[in-house]
């Protein structure tokens, strides 16, 4: 299963590369959806290889319907955000 990660994190990396030098520079997160799933196995596998080959890369697992982990990854990412706005804004001092 290792190849079958390492493959999908290499196309979004390169999918963001290619989007925008600048965005592919910021942190990464990953909200894997549908943890409540028959597929948590596999997830469980995905976040294991990321832990051991992308210690960098935040994962959030989430469940719309379970409400799992959604309240988390939105204060995640809006103090990611707010943290990038600070700095583009020290950036034009």
């Amino acid at each position: 299963m290792k190849n079958l990660w390492l493959n999908v994190t290499k196309k979004l990396r390169n999918e963001l590369d290619k989007f925008s030098e600048y965005v592919s520079s910021k942190p990464e997160v990953i909200a894997a959806t549908k943890m409540d799933s028959v597929y948590q196995e596999n997830l469980d596998e995905f976040e294991a290889y990321l832990k051991a080959n992308h210690p960098e890369v935040t994962l959030y697992k989430i469940s719309s319907i379970a409400k799992q982990g959604t309240d988390e990854l939105i204060s995640h990412l809006d103090e990611q955000l707010m943290s990038l706005m600070k700095d583009k804004d020290e950036e034009t001092l």
